[in-house]
């Protein structure tokens, strides 16, 4: 996959799951055109046709991003997307939202929505080995250990 598919995936897709580095990320970047767009509505109505289709497909890719950024980060505390709506609730909507999506920790391991996302993690646990687990373990010399073959293997993908 190239850089530009890999980005189009990670801001457009509702699939996958996104810790909270780059959810993170994505918030505080998408901060200035929100502030920008909602200073600038009168850009929506002023009849200028180019200027108020340029807004709204502005606009619109802006709530998409939001919604699939929260979407994926939803996931990976194991929820489904459509919690985000939670925003809706006048007030406490918006606080939980920013509550769950920017403090809670992820899954740690596989989930319904897949593996963990290593942007963000610096946990080496949290990473996929890099062999099947088993093939490479206990390898050292049975007669000499008491432990059992695979006693120092740490599956955390079951």
């Amino acid at each position: 996959m190239n850089k530009l598919t890999l980005l189009s995936d990670f801001l457009f897709s509702f699939k996958g799951r996104i810790s909270r580095g780059p959810w993170w990320a994505v918030k505080l970047l998408m901060l200035p055109i929100t502030i920008v767009l909602r200073y600038n509505e009168d850009i929506a109505v002023s009849g200028n046709r180019w200027g108020e289709l340029l807004y709204v497909v502005i606009f619109l890719l802006v709530v998409w991003i939001d919604i699939a950024i929260n979407a994926k980060r939803y996931h990976d505390i194991n929820k489904t997307g459509w919690r985000q709506l939670v925003f809706l609730i006048p007030l406490l909507g918006g606080l939980w939202l920013l509550i769950e999506c920017g403090f809670k920790a992820g899954y740690p391991s596989r989930n319904q929505y897949g593996y963990p996302n290593m942007i963000g993690r610096s946990s080496m646990h949290h990473q996929r080995p890099s062999h099947p687990v088993g093939v490479f373990d206990g390898w050292k010399d049975q007669a000499s250990s008491n432990e059992p073959r695979n006693a120092n293997r740490h599956d955390i993908y079951s």
